[in-house]
């Protein structure tokens, strides 16, 4: 029968990691970061009818 280790002794020691668990939680933080971010500061509708002004000669 396997030894069965508390999963204390492995958290903070670095035994568990590997690349891929460390990108995937780069992932969520990074999701986590976007999907908390401010709103801007311009509605999106707003830029883009200036945008468009612009490339018309001012209208």
């Amino acid at each position: 029968m396997p030894r069965v280790e508390p999963r204390l002794d492995l958290i903070g020691r670095g035994i568990a990691t590997h690349p891929e668990s460390i990108q995937e939680l780069q992932d969520e933080i990074a999701r986590k970061e976007r999907a908390n971010a401010p709103k801007p500061k311009k509605p999106f509708k707003k830029v883009i009818r200036e945008k468009s002004q612009e490339k018309l000669g001012g209208e």
